[in-house]
Formats: structure tokens, sequence, C-alpha cells
């Protein structure tokens, strides 16, 4: 835990805002209360770093999926703005977390990887949940449905067209899809109708 605790803080000397992606396996967490036992689970790190740095700590997007738990913790992240996330990619260094599943062990590097692709999986997260507070649970086990995305639009300035919102994306089309993807999970059945 000293050995994680000291590259944060290192990485917040070198970068002053940083994004840790955290891996848990989802074995390891409560069920009952994903979001709860996330927390719990990162909360000595969580007090470590807020009393040693005083940093400004944002939880934004945890994704249960079966095996592993995904959440994104923000640090220091000045350029955040709720109300705009949707559309804004602001791209931190990324330091990946890992909680070991045999050990308990906890392990992160630096994964510059991630850099682009977590930020954007951020916005379109933020898109999803529409106006709900962050943090929001996304929990793939029992089925993700946005009943009330964000309309997405165009950056100021940008080529794409207010028809389908960024990235040619249709929200219509996404609430939809969504939705049949969350009765297809419901029923247990894939690739037959749901009748």
């Amino acid at each position: 835990m000293e050995e994680v605790n000291c590259i944060v803080l290192d990485a917040l000397k070198e970068h002053e805002s940083i994004c840790i992606l955290g891996d848990i396996p989802t074995e390891k967490l409560h069920s009952e209360d994903y979001l709860a036992s996330i927390q719990e689970t990162i909360s000595t790190f969580i007090s470590f770093w807020n009393l040693n740095d005083k940093a400004n700590l944002r939880l934004l997007a945890p994704e249960v999926w079966l095996r592993h738990t995904y959440f994104a913790l923000g640090f220091n992240n000045d350029k955040y703005d709720f109300d705009n996330a949707h559309v804004q990619v602001i791209v931190l260094p990324v330091c990946l977390l890992r909680l070991s599943r045999r050990r308990d062990h906890w392990k992160i590097f630096r994964h510059k990887p991630q850099d682009l692709s977590l930020a954007r999986r951020i916005a379109v997260l933020h898109e999803g949940s529409g106006q709900d507070p962050t943090p929001f649970l996304e929990d793939h086990i029992t089925g993700v449905v946005h009943y009330n995305p964000r309309r997405r639009k165009p950056l100021a300035g940008s080529l794409e067209s207010d028809s389908g919102g960024a990235n040619g994306f249709d929200c219509d089309l996404f609430v939809v899809l969504a939705r049949a993807m969350a009765l297809v999970a419901l029923c247990g059945i894939k690739g037959k109708p749901c009748y």
C-alpha cells in the first residue's frame, strides 16, 4: 500500500492532475451495493491522499462487469465541468490501480495508452447518465439502461452537424438500443426474441 501511495504522490508532483483507473475483481465487492463497496475498498487510499496531498478527488464512473469492476478517480482536475462533461474530453495522465484476485495486493503503474480512451469513456458515461450526480454506477451484470441521456451537442466550432449529435450519434437511437439491450439482458436469452 505504501508503494501505491508513493507512486500517486510522485505522479501528482509531476503532473498536478491525474486520473486513476481502478480495477477490482468483482467477486471482492458486495453485490447488494457495488458503489458503497468500491468506496469502502479504496477508503484507506482516499484518506491518505486527502491527508497528505489535500487532493481534490472525484469518483466519477464505476462500471461493474462480471469479472472486473472499473472506476475512474480524478485528482485535481480543475477543468472538470459537470454540465459539459458529456462533450468535453479532458485527457489526463492515467495510472492503473489493480487489486490482485488471489493475494489482495494492490499494484499501480502509469498506463499511457488509457489517457485518451478513458477521457472519451468518461464523456460517454456522462452522456448516458444524463443529469444524475456523480458517481454514477454502470452495472453491466444486471443491465444498463439510460432513460434520460443528455442531448449531445457539438462543441463550438466543430464540424459536426446538429442533426446527429456528437460523432453522428443519435441519442434517440441510443435510448432505443439501450432499452432493447437491457430487455435482452433481463430475459437472459441471447439471439432469441423475448415474448
